[in-house]
C-alpha cells in the first residue's frame, strides 16, 4: 500500500521517496507518538510529517538509499534530499523559472525543450574518470544533485548545499 505520492494531514505538504528508509519504523513511531496519522505502512508516509516537524532539517532524521522529494504547497516550495552515499541518483534543470527532476537522465529528454548539447567538462570528467561526477552530467544544463545534498527550489531560485560530512 505504498501509493505516492504521500500527504500530510491537510495535504499542505505533498512527498515523493525513490528508495527505502531503514529507520522507518523509529521514524513512525516518534511521529505518531507527536500526534500525527500514519494510515499505510510506507516509509514515505514519514517524509510530510517529518518536514512539518522540522523543515528542510527533516534530512537529518533520514537513514537510508532514498531521494526525498517534499513539496510545501502553502510556501510553493521544493526541497530534494539525496542520500549520503549517493546511491540514488537525482537530475535536474531549470529554465526560465521551470524546474524539472528526475531519477534518469531520459527523464528529462523527454522533453524537446532540453537543448541536445554535450557537456565538454563532462566528457572530460567521463575520460578521465570512467564516470561523470555530481553536479555535472552529459547534457549541457542538467545537473546531477551530489550525494548528501539538498536542494530548495522556490521563486524560481535554486540552491544546493550539503546536509551532512563525514566524521573522522
Amino acid at each position: 500500500h505504498g501509493h505516492q505520492p504521500v500527504y500530510s494531514e491537510d495535504r499542505d505538504v505533498v512527498a515523493m521517496l525513490n528508495g527505502e528508509l531503514y529507520n522507518a519504523p523509529q521514524l513512525r513511531a516518534e511521529l505518531t507518538s507527536r500526534g500525527h496519522t500514519l494510515p499505510s505502512h510506507s516509509d514515505t508516509e514519514c517524509l510530510p510529517h517529518l518536514y512539518e516537524e522540522y523543515g528542510d532539517d527533516f534530512v537529518h532524521h533520514l537513514d537510508g538509499m532514498f531521494v526525498a522529494v517534499v513539496w510545501d504547497r502553502r510556501r510553493r516550495r521544493l526541497v530534494i534530499a539525496r542520500d549520503r552515499l549517493g546511491k540514488k541518483p537525482l537530475y535536474w534543470r531549470t529554465d526560465n523559472g521551470v524546474f524539472q527532476f528526475g531519477s534518469e537522465l531520459k527523464c528529462l529528454l523527454v522533453d524537446r525543450r532540453v537543448p541536445r548539447e554535450v557537456d565538454h567538462v563532462a566528457v572530460h570528467h567521463y575520460l578521465t574518470f570512467q564516470y561523470v561526477p555530481a553536479p555535472w552530467s552529459a547534457v549541457r544544463g542538467v545537473h546531477k544533485l551530489p550525494p548528501t545534498s539538498r536542494l530548495v527550489w522556490e521563486d524560481g531560485q535554486v540552491s544546493v548545499e550539503r546536509f551532512w560530512s563525514l566524521d573522522y
